[in-house]
């Protein structure tokens, strides 16, 4: 079922109409990676997935208000985490679009972070803020790759944890 939601919301993008520059006033952005890894030492393995969606407004031809929603799910060595981070923020683009060529932007955002993890689960606060580049396939129809650092504070079974790092996203983004 996600991967059919997926697949329709990138087609979906593809069929995206008139240019930003020419007045869209909206866009879906859809990025994410996966990484694997294996500990030698330990013989354990694990495999993290991150989708990051994204529904902006244009309140000028390159500053936008976003609303975010990402899923992160980890297994290693038996266990799992899934993490389900929903919030707001902007994204500023140093320039506008123009068919094959690359723009870059600086995106932040406020999150509210929902954990569960071995049967828990807990809540708290993020942001996420990076920086990265739109190569616009079409007038309308980017690539895009952002770099982000993150850092979510969460309190599972009275336990405050804080998570920070970064990571580097690949996905695409239709303006309408």
């Amino acid at each position: 079922m996600k991967k059919t939601a997926l697949a329709v919301l990138v087609m979906s993008m593809f069929a995206a109409s008139s240019a930003m520059a020419d007045g869209n006033k909206q866009e879906i952005s859809l990025s994410g990676y996966v990484d694997s890894s294996s500990d030698s030492a330990s013989s354990t393995s694990s495999t993290t997935t991150v989708i990051d969606a994204s529904y902006g407004y244009y309140f000028s031809p390159v500053l936008l208000g976003r609303i975010v929603a990402e899923d992160f799910n980890t297994s290693s060595g038996g266990s799992t985490s899934s993490v389900l981070e929903i919030g707001g923020g902007v994204k500023y683009y140093f320039g506008e679009s123009k068919k094959s060529s690359w723009v870059p932007f600086a995106v932040a955002d406020l999150l509210v972070v929902s954990e569960q993890f071995s049967g828990l689960s807990g809540s708290g606060i993020g942001f996420d803020a990076g920086v990265g580049g739109s190569y616009f396939l079409t007038e309308t129809v980017s690539f895009d790759v952002t770099g982000k650092l993150y850092s979510n504070s969460y309190t599972i079974n009275s336990t405050t944890d804080t998570v920070s790092g970064g990571r580097v996203e690949f996905g695409f983004t239709a303006r309408f």
